[in-house]
């Protein structure tokens, strides 16, 4: 009896030992950064392609723009994702910074070609779309930074409420759609935010949420008037 679970700890250990020799000899690497970014403007979308050691996890920055975007294995060893260049983000030219986790190790390379950007000037806070067009039928709110910043330290307050809690982060966008419509009117928006020097960014506008207009009830023969 004895023998017999020395020999299933001996045969617990072995396997052991042969799946971790197993994945340290995986090779781990980054084989070619493919990008469409040599020419972009604001609405335009980044492709990025990554190919590499598969059933990894990959991601990878633009430095200057955004950091700790994430990139799907859509087959094996091909890791894809896109980022929308909005308005507000600077000019800018930087390499795709990616990178491939896999059994606790990491490698990083940089693309060859850097991505291209020739954005508006440098601006604090933009809105998208402009607040002069109305805000949309669900009062939804849509803002980036002009500065690459910490997306935990971004707060968001509507008439003077905190609606920091219900901000989402969409590709390099933040959003936020109320709960119910907001009532017809002026409406006062406010955000603040770091940037990763810890400088402080914020930006205050207004929306004009329209009333909502019925179209008058045409009486038909056969209908009821009602008071």
């Amino acid at each position: 009896m004895l023998r017999s679970v020395v020999a299933m700890i001996l045969l617990a250990a072995s396997i052991a030992v042969g799946v971790r020799a197993g994945q340290a000899g995986v090779d781990l690497r980054i084989e070619s950064i493919v990008h469409n970014g040599t020419k972009l403007g604001p609405g335009d979308r980044l492709h990025v392609l990554v190919r590499g050691t598969p059933g990894g996890v990959a991601g990878y920055d633009i430095p200057g723009v955004a950091h700790g975007l994430g990139l799907a294995e859509t087959r094996p060893g091909f890791y894809e994702g896109t980022f929308m260049m909005f308005p507000g983000l600077v000019r800018v030219s930087s390499p795709v910074l990616a990178r491939l986790t896999r059994d606790g190790r990491t490698v990083e390379e940089r693309s060859e070609e850097p991505v291209s950007y020739r954005g508006a000037a440098d601006a604090e806070v933009a809105v998208y779309p402009d607040p002069s067009g109305g805000a949309d039928s669900q009062g939804e709110i849509r803002f980036v930074f002009g500065r690459t910043i910490r997306a935990d330290t971004v707060r968001l307050s509507v008439d003077g409420k905190d609606r920091t809690p219900g901000l989402r982060l969409e590709s390099n966008y933040f959003a936020y759609r109320p709960a119910e419509r907001p009532a017809a009117g002026q409406h006062r928006v406010r955000v603040e935010a770091l940037d990763l020097q810890g400088e402080k960014l914020a930006g205050t506008w207004s929306f004009e949420t329209p009333a909502v207009t019925l179209a008058p009830c045409a009486a038909t023969a056969g209908s009821v008037a009602t008071p």
